[in-house]
């Protein structure tokens, strides 16, 4: 009886026949949807490949319930989930306006680089950077419209709803983040500074 089960492998096309499908496949040429493969691996670390037809859709949920290891690739989509969740509360920690709670999401030697102006580097520079611009932001809620993870890189992109003197500063924006332990290494936000500067100018202005 196999130790685990490790791998479930769906063939798609006439490639992914010819590189990589059991013996059963090649020899019938069956490349369709819906067709599986079970790689078994036992106590001495064999696999072999067994083809399993049409299996439901439960089945698939099979390893997690027979508590294998996670393979490297799991631990890679982990990995990637974790930045994106790292990066989804770094977002919404914006609402609180606290420059040393944002910059301790960087590392040490962490670098936020406003595309348009200087970059800052290290987290006390980078604090006093954000408590600087944000100095007459009464509020602030940053959506998030899409967020991709690959790797340590997450980019989202977002529109920050800011009030300023009671009217509304909302800005559309790419950041580009790279990680490294759960830290943020490099954060590169690209805007249209004269959008967000003439918005923030009448609202300063407003009476």
């Amino acid at each position: 009886m196999p130790a685990n089960y490790s791998v479930f492998r769906l063939h798609l096309n006439q490639e992914t026949l010819a590189n990589k499908a059991c013996r059963k496949c090649q020899k019938t040429g069956q490349a369709r949807w819906g067709i599986f493969h079970l790689n078994l691996t036992n106590r001495d670390g064999k696999t072999m490949r067994k083809h399993a037809g049409r299996i439901p859709v439960t089945l698939l949920f099979l390893p997690l319930m027979l508590g294998s290891p996670l393979s490297a690739q799991d631990q890679g989509t982990s990995t990637m989930s974790d930045n994106a969740r790292i990066i989804r509360e770094f977002i919404q920690a914006w609402s609180r306006l606290d420059a040393a709670e944002l910059a301790g999401y960087f590392t040490e030697d962490g670098t936020y680089h406003n595309i348009p102006a200087s970059a800052v580097s290290g987290r006390e520079p980078i604090a006093q950077f954000i408590a600087g611009f944000t100095e007459h932001w009464q509020s602030t809620d940053w959506e998030i419209i899409s967020l991709f993870a690959d790797g340590d890189r997450v980019m989202a992109e977002r529109i920050d709803h800011t009030v300023v003197n009671g009217r509304p500063v909302d800005l559309s924006a790419v950041g580009v983040f790279e990680m490294e332990n759960g830290k943020i290494k490099v954060w590169r936000d690209y805007f249209d500074l004269a959008t967000y500067t003439d918005a923030l100018t009448a609202a300063l202005q407003a009476q």
